[in-house]
């Protein structure tokens, strides 16, 4: 079917997995009708992404105008950006609930309640872990980590250590 045998009505996003959804008119029939098509390579900039959703979805890419394909595509990819975000944010108070105050002073528990909250831990450990196999997976990953507040005895560190390597030379 060419592009004038049918008719754009409608278009909708899906973030997981990412695919446009196409609701279309065949003009000889007047029968409505829906194509999905898989959006691969969402990491890909948006002109990659647009030619390869053309490349196998051209009669149906073809009724939409290029500019709304790349919104389409810059919507899909901010959105799966907030739907990462959110999980992980769910991901944060579901570790929150399981562990309860991340502030506890562990030193003056009894016994079994120190195994009891390791046990926890590493119930959490286990659901957050990245194994080799898994897509996540990145081999010697460094991260930088700011303190949320101050702690004192960090501070004190530094000026040992500047002190130290002065007297060295």
């Amino acid at each position: 079917m060419a592009s004038k045998e049918m008719r754009a009505v409608g278009v909708g996003l899906v973030y997981h997995p990412a695919t446009i959804v196409l609701d279309y008119v065949v003009i000889a029939t007047g029968k409505r009708r829906r194509r999905k098509m898989p959006v691969r390579n969402v990491d890909e900039d948006d002109d990659a992404v647009a030619d390869a959703l053309v490349d196998r979805h051209s009669r149906y890419v073809l009724l939409l105008q290029d500019s709304q394909l790349m919104s389409l595509i810059g919507k899909l990819k901010s959105g799966m950006k907030a739907h990462a975000a959110k999980n992980s944010s769910n991901r944060v108070v579901a570790a929150a609930a399981l562990l309860g105050d991340l502030d506890e002073n562990l030193n003056v528990l009894s016994e079994d309640e120190l195994q009891e909250r390791k046990k926890r831990m590493d119930v959490l450990f286990e659901q957050n872990r990245i194994h080799r196999d898994d897509d996540d997976f990145q081999y010697n990953v460094e991260k930088d980590f700011k303190p949320s507040k101050a702690s004192e005895w960090d501070e004190d560190d530094d000026d040992e250590n500047e002190a130290s390597d002065a007297s060295e030379w």
